[in-house]
């Protein structure tokens, strides 16, 4: 497969609705679609710019009120994963309700991994305020960690762990944050690996797959957990 392009732009994705990957295909990837959220486009990377957060579909009209706000970003700025200390977007006011999806972007090396980051709480921002289901984040208390657990996140490069299977990196979440929930771990990561027709890569490593076959398993594993929002890095590769 191919990644999402407009317009010479890459994309990621994030989606707000327990119906995301059934409706990936509805979603038409282009420029008109994108309704610009900041005013001017965000410096990012090597001088590049982040060109569009845009929504590419919207929920029924309902009030802006705080209770309504999956994802709500207030004069945010955010560094590189790698490089924490360097700023590759600033003054980002981004607000996500439920059964929203949308849509980042920009350029190669533009930031668009390091949004994904933060908004999935594995790095704080430099500055401003970034709430999820209105709890603030990063979430690193085990306290606070069924809030964290409403979200998930797709690598773009999978990252899987490679001295499991690949049966065994999708049931990892299932094991670690749910050993004790009298569900079939083993039946519903069958039929998530059956849906990413991952079947007859089950019992193989991820080092003997294909990139495109590591996504997908990334995919499955994100999805075990059931989140209400699901981040996407480039997620068209290789489904």
């Amino acid at each position: 497969g191919s990644r999402a392009k407009t317009d010479g732009h890459w994309c990621c994705w994030m989606c707000c609705s327990s119906s995301c990957i059934s409706r990936l295909d509805e979603i038409s990837v282009h420029p008109s679609n994108f309704r610009r959220s900041v005013p001017e486009p965000r410096r990012g990377l090597r001088g590049k710019k982040i060109t569009a957060l845009g929504r590419v579909a919207a929920p029924p009209p309902m009030s802006a009120t705080p209770a309504n706000q999956v994802i709500e970003m207030c004069d945010v700025s955010l560094g590189a994963l790698r490089q924490a200390e360097r700023i590759v977007a600033e003054h980002v006011d981004w607000s996500v309700r439920p059964g929203e999806f949308w849509a980042v972007a920009g350029l190669q090396g533009s930031g668009k991994s390091d949004l994904l980051t933060l908004a999935a709480g594995l790095m704080p921002p430099l500055t401003g305020e970034y709430r999820l289901f209105g709890e603030t984040m990063p979430i690193l208390e085990s306290s606070r960690l069924a809030q964290r657990l409403r979200l998930g996140l797709v690598f773009d490069d999978g990252h899987l762990l490679n001295h499991l299977t690949v049966f065994e990196n999708v049931a990892l979440p299932l094991r670690y944050h749910q050993p004790h929930a009298g569900t079939n771990p083993e039946g519903l990561v069958h039929a998530l690996l059956e849906a990413m027709e991952l079947l007859p890569w089950s019992a193989s490593t991820p080092g003997t797959m294909p990139h495109a076959w590591q996504k997908r398993a990334g995919l499955a594993r994100a999805l075990a957990l059931r989140p209400e929002v699901l981040l996407l890095d480039c997620p068209l590769s290789g489904l």
